[in-house]
Formats: C-alpha cells, structure tokens, sequence
C-alpha cells in the first residue's frame, strides 16, 4: 500500500503547488512567476483566466478551494501512513469521493475554458494531477480488496460502526478540528491577499470623482503619427498611446498596469506608445538627462518594432527591468535578445538588429516622436491620451479599468 500512499502525496503536493501559484496570480497578476511557462507576461493566459470571472465561486477563489482539497490530501495520507492498519482504509474512504469531486468541478471548468476560448497550462495540469490521483486510487482499491478480501461497501462501513475506541474518537475529533481550521486558515489567507491586492484601490466615489474631472477636461484633437511599438489588437475598438521613456520608473510602474488592463480587456484595447527619452543625448527640449541610455533604449524598441519583434523584445526589456535600470548601456539592447529564440544564437539576426539600431531610419522616427510630442507639449513621461484626453502621470489603475469600461460600452 505504500506505493500508492507515497504517490498520492506527490501527486498532492505538485497539485498544491500548482495552486498556490495561480492564486498568487488571481491576486497579483503582475507577479513575473518565470520558472513557470503560461506565456509571457502580457499574453500569459493563466493570468488571463485569474482574473476572469470563473476564477472565484462565492467570492472565493476557485485556486483556494483546489489548494485546502490538496492539503486535505496530504493531511488524510500522513496520518493513515503514521497510523497505518485500518486507517489506510478510512483513508482512501476520505479521498476518493473528494478526488471524484474534483474532477467534476474539473469537467465543469473545462467547458468554462472552452467557452472563453483561453488554454491556461497552469489549470490543465491540474486537470491533470487529479486524473492521476484518481488512477493511482482506484489501483490502490483493486489491490486493497484482493489483499484484504474486502467489498467496497465494507470500507464505509467503518466509518458508521458504533464502538468504545477510544483511538478511533481521539483520531476522528483530532481530524474534523484539523479541517475545520485549515479551511479557517485558508479563508483568513485568502482574505488578507485580497486586502494587500486592494491595498491602492481607489474607492467608487474617488473613482467617479475622477471620472468627473476627467472627462470634463478639453478634448485635444490630435493627429497622432503612425507607430509600429503596439501591444494588443489592432483592431481593437478602443486605443491607448503613451508617450514613454522606456527605463522611466514611473513608465515601469505604469506597464504593470498594462499588463493587468491587457489581460482582463483582451481583445478590446491597444497601447500604441511613443518615445519620449528624458535624455539629451537625442532630445534636445531637455536642460538635463534624467534617464542616462535611455536614448539608447528607445532606438533598441524602435528597432525591434521595424523588425517586427516588438511585443517580445518590449516583454524581455520589462522582465528585466530592475535589473538594468541603473546599469543599461549600449551592450544592454542585445542581451535582452537571448529572450526571443528566435534571434538567440542566429547571427545573423543579430547584426540585423544592430544595424537597424544604428540606422538612420530609426534615428528618425525616434526624432520624430521627440519633435512630434515637443509639439503637444510633453512635459513628463508617462504621459497618457485615452479618448482625445490627456493623463499626465501613472493613474490609478481602478481609475482606467472604470473608464475603459465606460469607453467600451459607448
């Protein structure tokens, strides 16, 4: 029996895994999780069903619900393995009809994930997990019964015998007070991540008060220029620029959002941005370099953007943003290619990419932009155009998701 006891508690345990990070990811989704491969970043899809409307069941998170049954798994296993005899019994009495649950909810979710059109690895391996465990369970079962000789019905017979044993009420009170406070402990964790997710959340009257202000500032008609740095659909009813200076912590702070705003509205907005480096190596309008590079790095984006590789090489800059903030240089734009496979070890993609940054094409255009939001009066970067307004700064993300939302159902 230990065979198939050490395997449920494998298995148990990668499916507690798996469940912690998508709730990690329900509550922060722009935690960068990059040992685990669901997409990158703004197209990651796991993130993308975390923050669906599926992903909770009463409030609480369908993530939550999956990790308490694993732990409850795991529970069950090692006091059966510590007490061994019967107790195995009254073990697999406990698990099974849990597991067979489980994969109800699982059929259920699938159809959800069909009917959304997302695939989210993370929640298919779950799927798989529990198919697994219900295999090596019903393995566990045939092999229980030929050894033992005992009927299925025996096994839940032991649950409902009235006897004096004294181990057997200490086991069973033991265990129901165990379950009532890891289904407490998890609720309570449950509970304080939503706080520390909300902890800038804006409230509605703020919201509304904001949503006011804003949409009674002058409408600018503007006619942006043309730019290839776009993330989302291009066809998108609904278009966000932003004039950005790539290593801006501000801007930094900003695509967090991005990533967030991506992910719930996909398919429905595009952030086409503009580059406006606070450097005065190539903008002139500047008294002093805020950003040092950042010239640099603006031609490393306006370049990937020529060579259609944008949305990767914008994903491989952010990921590694803290670390080369401080430090980026002109070796910087290709070592952020070892990201994109495709131009990891071919060369000569490589010097493709470095003769489009030192082109005049893309001197050009980034000239362009500068010039262009001279022109409108950039004064800081990020600066934000949503439906012909202006937005100077990084805005509350309650703020943009309420007015997207109203934009969207225009």
């Amino acid at each position: 029996m230990k065979k198939y006891v050490y395997s449920i508690l494998i298995l148990s345990l990668a499916g507690a895994f798996l469940c912690t990070i998508l709730l990690i990811q329900h509550f922060f989704p722009e935690s960068d999780l990059g040992f685990v491969s669901c997409g990158q970043l703004i197209d990651n899809s796991c993130i993308a069903v975390s923050r669906s409307p599926y992903a909770a069941f009463m409030g609480i998170p369908i993530a939550s619900l999956g990790l308490f049954t694993y732990l409850v798994y795991i529970f069950t296993i090692l006091i059966a393995d510590y007490a061994e005899g019967a107790y195995y019994r009254r073990a697999f009495g406990v698990i099974l009809p849990l597991i067979l649950t489980s994969l109800f909810v699982d059929l259920i979710l699938i159809i959800i994930l069909i009917l959304i059109s997302e695939f989210c690895i993370l929640c298919f391996l779950t799927y798989i997990v529990n198919t697994l465990l219900l295999i090596t369970i019903l393995l566990w079962y045939r092999d229980m019964t030929a050894i033992e000789n005992i009927r299925f019905s025996d096994i839940y017979k032991d649950f409902f015998k009235t006897d004096d044993a004294a181990d057997k009420r200490a086991a069973f009170s033991s265990y129901v007070l165990f379950i009532f406070f890891l289904a407490f402990s998890i609720y309570s964790t449950t509970v304080v991540l939503r706080i520390r997710a909300d902890k800038d959340y804006t409230d509605q009257g703020k919201i509304n008060s904001f949503l006011d202000n804003f949409n009674a500032a002058k409408e600018e008609n503007i006619s942006f220029p043309q730019s290839k740095l776009t993330i989302g659909n291009h066809n998108a009813p609904l278009t966000i620029r932003v004039f950005t200076d790539f290593l801006c912590s501000a801007c930094y702070k900003f695509y967090n959002i991005e990533k967030d705003l991506l992910t719930k509205y996909k398919d429905k907005i595009r952030i086409v941005y503009y580059n406006f480096p606070l450097d005065k190596n190539c903008n002139k309008y500047l008294d002093k370099t805020i950003y040092g590079n950042s010239c640099t790095a603006s031609k490393a984006l306006t370049a990937s953007a020529e060579l259609g590789i944008f949305k990767e090489y914008h994903e491989s800059h952010f990921k590694k943003y803290n670390k080369i903030d401080h430090k980026y240089s002109k070796k910087t734009p290709y070592e952020l290619l070892t990201d994109i496979l495709s131009f990891k070890k071919d060369g000569k993609k490589r010097l493709k990419f470095k003769n489009m940054i030192n082109s005049q094409k893309v001197n050009d255009i980034v000239k362009q932009h500068i010039d262009f939001g001279e022109s409108i009066n950039i004064e800081a970067t990020p600066t934000i155009f949503i439906s012909n307004r202006r937005f100077t700064g990084v805005p509350p993300k309650e703020f943009l998701k309420a007015f997207i939302e109203k934009e969207l159902n225009k």
